[in-house]
């Protein structure tokens, strides 16, 4: 059996763990369920372009700590009431981060605990593969906090559910639930 390394990482907001050729990446911010602020998205974005860049590593596997994936973004980002020029590069950062995700060579696994709320379903819906525990949510929230703010899932989720569930968005999905009804169709 391999024991798993713990590689040297430059913030705290992002663990990294290495065992053989698989990669865990983990979003640490379990006190706020994982929400994105602009340290943790530098700093994941920055892991997945050093784990892009290394052949030695051939997949990899996106989570959260604690109970949560990723509550989407920090309330405490939202708060500060910035002017629609001031979000360009909060959201260009989120959108790198997409993209990092889409781009590297190795196929990511969004391992889904709890709630992936916003932009935190749409990190776990960039990943080749989601792999849902039962006790996880995903939620499309921006049309009820009245922002524009997407991240992805336009794009991902109608391709994934289809354009039906993928129009009921606002609303907040039981993945047991989905799969349940997804059987019995």
């Amino acid at each position: 059996m391999e024991k798993a390394q713990e590689q040297p990482i430059s913030g705290e907001n992002v663990l990294v763990q290495q065992t053989g050729r698989v990669c865990t990446l983990t979003m640490n911010r379990p006190k706020v369920m994982n929400a994105l602020n602009v340290a943790l998205m530098t700093e994941l974005s920055a892991k997945l372009e050093a784990v892009g860049g290394d052949p030695g590593i051939r997949v990899v596997i996106l989570q959260g700590a604690g109970e949560n994936f990723c509550a989407g973004a920090d309330m405490s980002l939202l708060n500060e009431r910035l002017s629609s020029p001031d979000w360009l590069p909060v959201m260009k950062l989120l959108a790198r981060l997409i993209l990092m995700i889409r781009e590297i060579p190795q196929p990511v696994i969004s391992k889904v605990e709890g709630a992936a709320i916003g932009g935190g379903a749409n990190l776990a819906l960039a990943g080749d593969f989601v792999v849902a525990a039962h006790n996880s949510r995903f939620g499309q929230v921006f049309v009820d906090l009245g922002v524009g703010l997407d991240g992805g899932g336009t794009y991902f989720l109608p391709r994934l559910v289809g354009l039906a569930k993928a129009s009921s968005e606002g609303r907040i999905f039981c993945a047991v639930k989905m799969w349940t009804k997804a059987r019995l169709l």
